[in-house]
Formats: structure tokens, sequence, C-alpha cells
């Protein structure tokens, strides 16, 4: 990376860096550690064994003289490389590696290691505190007091610009939260009518499958569209019902005459975000990058990234591939006019490991992890815990055993040096960046693959290959160890990942299309009855005049439509009287029936029975009432007239032996469809259980009645586990 002396003024972009932008070998740290040494290693034969006093137990160590060492301590209670614990716990002296083969993996991988960073524990704790302190506040993201001459943290108020000097990205990303809380501020006032009228509703409420829910569900509900309007129990049974619902209860708005309102705010919530999303991506983040770079002086302001490289070049030339790249962008620049002597200042190639580099960087995690497992069985063997250092002597065992067994799998790029490897992609680094921008111009033609195989002059050819050349990205931003991942592999993959996840959605259709098919039908069909009532809903008790029901006409049919059915009724009679000729057209609208609270001070709902001649499916009916006292819903009762006579009708019980359909609203113009309550809303009986369990005809399933169903999920809800599902 540049290096500025804290407090002193960037190096302008026509300068030449002072020292290499690009790290020279394009290997994560983890990996050189893996890579850090390929000359000949000691072999385990001729290894010296010394009881030598260091911190270090259990890891050996290469001598001044070349000589291999496992360092062990002679103290009592130690434990070496060598040291293995008996059954008690007690350490014993055994060799740590049967094969010699192993013994020299070990300290072949081991040495690596070392020899790329210090594993030496004999530095205090503070010291190495104050070390790893003072390396972080100069490279962490601080900005430098040069009053002090300390590194002070950033305060809150520091702009998303100022972070620019640590990436785009870092700036792009704290530009990106501030936009989108200040975007999710705005959406929140233009949908703040909608809340108002969804946090005023009771839907949630009125339905007892919802009510009973959660404090928790219930609060988030309450501001969302499934609670807007008013609904009381068995007044929304109809998805016309549902649709005319009140705004709010004793408010003759409905939500329909507001439902314009809701669409416009969520289609203008809807622009904003599309405006939002389209501004950021095609406007800010270019102006941004574009201001970034004029500000920054960063190591991709000077580089370019080359591909389509040949990966070998011929014999003899392979080795020296930096130098050749080298050459032909610096003829490019001499062709260009450009007499700067050496204006290309680096070449990176990127070697094929063919994957090694994460295993390198996994097996310098491992080492580690064994150099930390043996302090802590020192420690424990020091404390004369033993048990605990034998748990720490087996993990050890493990690791090295993972080690060794890395080792064998590394073996051949570990024995093959870089000037040997296939090379996948390079990175050029210039002088100045007129000189890169130069180069960006020359290869603008050559972006897709078509255009470089027939139409890229030779001149720009790399040992007759169309080369493709694009701006570098920060080393930051490059994960190095997928860089030399072939791209035909990783389209490959993509389309596995494609097909497998298109397999399993055409699987899971493949299972659910046959159990779709097989689940138990309800069955809404209304069965035949021959005593039909009709009674003031149970919302409109209290209020005055429910006790009290006056109809004019009553008509059903078995046609949706409420055409005229030839149907004989036997009779019509309510609560205290019996009328014979209720039903038939009564133009003048004189009322045919009064049940006994209109002129009384009964507080029983008021009920009207039809009896017809035999037992009739009914499907629609209509009720006309008079205008200044008319109920505007009505219960629906399906009975059997032999189940009770009048006089069992004079008590409140006689509906729990009738099948409860769907509350009707009574119209003047419009015919009233009769449906079977399926939706579980209204409570069942357990009467009424068990006369749907006398009507299932035979070999038909018992839940599908939906009378058993809702029973069922009723009385599970109530009792829980004392009453289950089938």
């Amino acid at each position: 990376p540049l290096s500025l002396q804290p407090g002193s003024a960037p190096v302008r972009r026509e300068g030449a860096p002072s020292a290499p932008f690009w790290h020279p070998s394009p290997l994560p740290p983890l990996a050189q550690r893996g890579l850090a040494s390929r000359s000949a290693m000691p072999s385990a034969a001729g290894a010296t064994l010394k009881r030598t006093k260091t911190a270090q137990p259990g890891l050996p160590m290469i001598s001044e003289s070349g000589e291999t060492t496992a360092s062990e301590d002679a103290e009592e209670g130690s434990a070496a490389d060598t040291t293995e614990l008996d059954s008690d716990g007690r350490p014993r002296e055994v060799a740590q590696f049967e094969a010699p083969a192993e013994q020299k993996r070990w300290l072949r991988a081991y040495t690596r290691l070392s020899k790329t960073i210090s594993l030496a524990s004999d530095v205090p704790i503070s010291e190495q505190v104050r070390v790893v302190t003072a390396h972080l506040e100069r490279t962490g993201c601080r900005k430098y007091n040069q009053a002090s001459g300390t590194h002070e943290m950033f305060p809150l108020t520091t702009s998303p610009s100022t972070l620019g000097k640590y990436g785009v990205g870092v700036q792009l990303y704290f530009e990106f939260l501030l936009s989108m809380a200040l975007l999710f501020l705005m959406l929140f006032l233009v949908s703040m009518p909608m809340m108002v009228y969804n946090s005023a509703g009771t839907l949630i409420e009125d339905f007892p499958t919802t009510s009973d829910a959660s404090r928790h569900y219930k609060l988030i509900s309450y501001f969302t569209l499934g609670n807007v309007g008013s609904c009381p129990v068995g007044t929304c049974g109809t998805r016309e019902a549902l649709r005319e619902r009140l705004l709010q209860r004793g408010d003759p708005t409905k939500v329909m005459d507001i439902a314009w309102i809701f669409g416009f705010v969520d289609a203008l919530a809807l622009v904003l975000f599309m405006s939002f999303a389209a501004v950021f991506h095609f406007w800010w983040v270019p102006r941004t990058i574009a201001a970034q770079d004029d500000k920054n002086v960063t190591a991709a302001d000077y580089a370019v990234s080359v591909t389509g490289l040949p990966r070998l070049l011929p014999a003899g030339k392979h080795a020296s591939y930096a130098a050749l790249l080298q050459h032909h962008f610096t003829k490019l620049l001499r062709d260009a006019g450009v007499e700067e002597e050496n204006p290309v200042k680096e070449i990176s190639l990127v070697r094929n490991f063919d994957g090694a580099l994460a295993e390198f960087i996994y097996q310098g995690h491992l080492l580690h992890d064994v150099h930390n497992w043996e302090l802590n069985r020192t420690k424990a063997l020091d404390a004369e815990r033993y048990d605990d250092a034998k748990w720490f002597d087996t993990k050890v065992k493990r690791l090295k055993q993972r080690v060794v067994a890395m080792e064998n799998s590394l073996e051949k790029h570990i024995s093959m040096s870089d000037g040997h490897r296939q090379v996948c992609q390079a990175f050029v680094m210039f002088n100045r960046e007129s000189q890169k921008n130069l180069i960006l111009r020359r290869y603008q033609r050559s972006g897709s693959i078509l255009r470089r195989l027939l139409f890229q002059p030779r001149d720009l050819r790399f040992f007759n290959r169309p080369l493709k050349v694009e701006q570098a990205k920060e080393p930051t931003e490059l994960y190095w160890e997928n860089l030399d991942y072939p791209m035909v592999k990783h389209r490959y993959r993509m389309c596995l990942t494609g097909v497998v996840a298109l397999a399993l959605i055409l699987l899971c259709g493949m299972i659910l299309a046959p159990l779709r098919s097989v689940e138990t039908k309800i069955d809404t069909s209304i069965k035949a009855h021959d005593l039909w009532v009709i009674r003031r809903a149970e919302s409109e008790g209290g209020l005055p005049g429910s006790q009290c029901l006056r109809v004019c006409e009553w008509s059903v049919s078995d046609n949706i439509d409420c055409l005229s059915a030839d149907w004989t009724i036997t009779r019509v009679w309510g609560q205290s009287d019996t009328i014979e000729n209720a039903a038939g057209r009564n133009d003048t609208c004189e009322v045919a029936y009064t049940s006994a609270g209109c002129e009384s001070d009964s507080v029983a709902r008021a009920w009207l029975a039809l009896d017809l001649e035999k037992e009739r499916s009914v499907r629609c009916m209509q009720v006309y009432q008079p205008t200044d006292k008319a109920a505007q819903e009505l219960e629906v009762y399906a009975c059997h007239s032999g189940d009770f006579g009048y006089d069992s009708m004079s008590s409140d019980d006689w509906f729990k032996s009738c099948t409860r359909m769907m509350n009707i609203f009574p119209s003047e113009r419009e015919a009233t469809q009769v449906q079977l309550d399926g939706t579980c809303v209204l409570p069942v009986d357990i009467e009424a259980a068990k006369q749907a369990l006398e009507e299932v005809s035979e070999g038909a399933e018992v839940w599908a009645d939906p009378r058993v169903g809702c029973f069922c999920k009723q009385q599970a809800k109530q009792d829980g586990t004392m009453f289950r599902l089938p």
C-alpha cells in the first residue's frame, strides 16, 4: 500500500510511486506461511533431540548449525513433542511419530510456519499486548493527531466522504446506510395515514382465530391491512360481506370508500423506493467513485487487470513471464509516445495453485492450534491437572495427524516453484495514472470475447493471445485464494446449482401434488332439512329493537338466484304465536309476522321458523322487513322438525340441535345465498356435531363435514392436548 507520512499531502498522481503499490507475491499471509520455505528440510533420522529450556514445549526448532531439534521442558511436570501421557494422565516418553516420513513432514510443515512468523512465547504478555495495540492504532481506522503524536478514533460526526481513503466501498457503505435511514423515514411518513386507519380497525379482535393470539402478534397485526375495518363475529362469512364491511363500528364509512387512499399511498411508497434505487445505482455510485478517485491516492489508480493471458509460454520463456509481459506493455507505451525509461512499475502474476492456497491457509491455522493446545497441555501439567493434560494431548495428536495428512496432499505444490506454475491473471502497475489510462484506451474496444478474437490488433496481443485489460480493483477487495479458480469451473458450479435448485422445486411439486389430491375435501353442500329458522344476530344483542323481528315476506329456494320454488309450506311460527300464511308476496308490506318481543320487555332475540312439507336443501332466501326496525343481520339455522316441537323451541337451547349457516344480511334488492359455515368462525355445539355424524353418508369421511371439523378445532383450541385433532 502507498505509504504516507502522517499529516503529509498525498502524492500527486503524475509522480512515480516511491514504493511498490501491489504486493509482489499475491498470496495472503497465511498462505505465505505455508509456502515460505521450499529449501531442503533436514531429515528426521539425523535430527538431534536436545532437552532445552524453552517456553514452547513440544515444538521443533532449527538450530544455527542447521540441526533440527525438538524442544522440551526439563523441569518436572513439563511435556515435549516426544511426551505422551499414560492411562493415569502422567507424562511418559514415547516417539510422537512412529514413521520417519511422518516426522519429516511434520517438521517441514512447522518449519515453514516458524520461518514466517514468531511463535516465541517468552515475551511477557504485557509487552505483546502493547505491540499489538500499537499496531492496531497505526493500521486501524483512526486519524493521526500531529499535536499529540497519537492515533485517535474518528468521532461519530465523521462524514462518509472522510472515510473514503480506506476505499470507496467503505464510503459507499456508510452513505448507503445514511440514505436508507432517510428513505425509510420518508416511507414511514408517507404510510402514516394507512397505519392510522389500520390501527383504528377491529378485524383482529373480531375473528376468534386471531382474537386469542398472543399480544406480541396482535400488536404487530394492529398496524397492518389485516386489521382494517370492523367485522363483528359472524358478520363477514361471505366475500361480499367482507368487502362491504365498515371502516369503524358506528361509522357508516365503508372500507371500500377509502381503498383508493391505501392504493395511492402504496404506489407512492413504491415509486419512492424504486426512484431511490435507480438514483443510488446509476448516479450516486458513479459520482462517488469518481469523486473518491480524484480525492484519494490508492493502488488501483495506477493498475490494470489483465486476463486472457497464455497459461504457459514456450519452453525457456515461462520463467521470464513477468519480464516479457512488462516488455509488452512498455512497447505499447513507447509506440504511443511515452519516453519514460521504465513506465511499468510492477508486474504481479496470479499463479495457478489449483486451490492449494486455501489449504495452505487452513494448515497455517492448524499449526497455530497445535501450538496453543501444547501450551495448554504444559500449563495443565505444571498445575498437576493430569486429566486436562491428557485431553489436551489427545487434541494435539489429532491436529498433528491432520497437518501431516494435508502435507501429503500438498506435496506437489510444495516442491513446485513459482516459475513453473501456470499464469491465470496479472496486475500491471504503471508509474503514472496517465500511462494507465493510455493502456485502457488502447484496449477499450476489446471488451467482448468475439471482438477480441476477431478484431484485436496483433500488436495488442501477447504471444498471439488476445488480452482483456480492465481497471484493477483495490488489493483489499480481491480474494486472492480464488483468483486462480477457473472460469469454466465457476460457470459449471453456477449451472449445477441452478439445476439442483430446479430439481428440488420439481421434486417438491411432485410430492405436494398427490398430497393435495388426496386431502380431505370439506363438504359445504347444504343438507336437506324441513325446518329453517332465522333470528337476529348476536351482534345486535342489546341494541334497541334487538328483541323484535318483523317480516313482510320470507321466501326460500334451492336456486342460488332465489328463483321461485314450488314448495309447500306447512306453517311459519315464532316465539309466542303461529302464523299460517306468512309466506307470499306482500307489496304493501303489511306485517305478516311480529315477534312477542315487539310488544313486551322480552330480552330474548326474536326468531322465526319456516316449516316445509318435506326436507329441502335451501340455497337462497329473501327476507323483506319494514324499514323502521329492520334487522341488519340474521342468523340462519337448518333443523329437523322431528327433533323437537314448538314447546322445546320456546327455550333458548333449541338451536344447539340445528346446523349453523353463515349469517345473512337482508336486502330489498338482492337475494341472499345460504352457505354452510366452513370457516370455523362461528361456534359449533356438541349437539350439532352429533347431528352431523348421524348425517354422514356411508363411505364418506367423517371429517368432511365442517361441523365436525370445526367442533374438533374448537375443542382443541379450548382444551389443548386433552383433545387432539385426528
